[in-house]
């Protein structure tokens, strides 16, 4: 299948996949499925009272690199909790506007789950970590 401008303008696009056998079985089957295509308007913009945080690699081998975005003006806190709940590591960030990164190292701790969070006094984001 190859994408192309009626797709759009038709807004869906029939796809068929067709499996056939090789020797010495010579049937074939095939499948349909109708794809529908809706219109992009735009990306949603960040609002003032939002966060976004973002883990690169994830999972990793205990080195990582966080970004965050927000607009907001309020301090930022950054926590690391283990599965049992418990504040790990604690990082006071300070006002951002915009984007901020940083890199973590956490080769000394056990391999597992944990879950960061990230807080500005009214709103907050956790994603989970995986160290392997």
């Amino acid at each position: 299948y190859t994408p192309g401008p009626d797709d759009i303008n038709t807004g869906s696009v029939v796809l068929t996949l067709t499996a056939s056998g090789i020797n010495p079985c010579e049937d074939s089957s095939s499948d349909q499925i109708n794809v529908t295509i809706e219109d992009c308007t735009g990306v949603d913009e960040l609002s003032n009272e939002e966060i976004s945080l973002s883990l690169i690699p994830n999972p990793n081998h205990g080195i990582f690199d966080f970004t965050i975005e927000s607009l907001d003006q309020n301090d930022l806190t950054l926590q690391i909790f283990n599965l049992h709940g418990q504040v790990i590591f604690t990082f006071k960030i300070g006002q951002i506007s915009g984007v901020y990164s940083n890199r973590i190292n956490m080769k000394n701790y056990p391999r597992g789950i944990y879950f960061i969070n990230v807080q500005n006094g009214k709103v907050s984001q956790t994603e989970k970590l995986i160290i392997y």
